[in-house]
This record gives structure tokens, sequence and C-alpha cells, in this order.
């Protein structure tokens, strides 16, 4: 059991796109946030707006399949410092539950995203 400090998560101007040198597809364009510690968050849009590419790219989660490039800038911040994602391993700090998972009624929060993760 690792107890991490409250983090906070911050995302500006972050874009991805896919495909190949001759054809890429803009995924993500020009996307910013935030999600706060002790702060639940929840991401809505669309189908086919992003949301997975946006949470895959801040939990660290981009597959090098299709050739993804991503840019922007990521922050995560424990009290008044301020750390760029690209210098931590971000599959340790930041996890999802997708939509898609089952959840057990007498599990807690923390329980759930053990699982997930």
């Amino acid at each position: 059991n690792v107890c991490l400090p409250p983090l906070s998560l911050h995302w500006d101007e972050v874009q991805m796109s896919v495909g190949s040198a001759r054809k890429r597809k803009e995924v993500l364009s020009g996307a910013f946030g935030s999600a706060m510690a002790g702060e639940i968050s929840a991401l809505l849009g669309p189908s086919a707006s992003g949301k997975t590419a946006l949470l895959n790219v801040l939990a660290g989660r981009v597959s090098a399949s299709g050739k993804p490039e991503v840019h922007g800038r990521i922050f995560i911040d424990e009290g008044d410092v301020r750390v760029r994602a690209s210098q931590l391993d971000m599959r340790e700090l930041v996890a999802y539950v997708e939509q898609e998972d089952a959840h057990f009624a007498l599990s807690t929060v923390r329980e759930t995203f053990l699982m997930a993760a």
C-alpha cells in the first residue's frame, strides 16, 4: 500500500494525432483542464469526441499502434511544487475507471480504482 500526497493534474493545449505521415487524423486539438486533488471529475462529451484519447494521454496509456503524436503541456501539482508529466511515470500516478468496467456494489471507491488500475 503506497500513500501518495494529494496531487492535482493540469493540462493545456493537448493535441493528439494518429496515422501515417501522409494521412494523419487529429484526435485531440487544444484540450485543456484540470483535476484537483480531493475532487471527483467527470469527462463528458458526444461519441468520438476524444474523451478516451484524452484520458489515455493523461494516464500515460497511449498505445504505440497508430503511430500517435502527442503534444501539449501536462503538469502534476503537489502543493506548491509543479512537475512536468514527462518527468514522471504517469501510469503510477493516474488511473481512471472505464465506462464498461463491472463495479461491485460492496466495493469502496479505493477498491474499485485498485481493481481497475
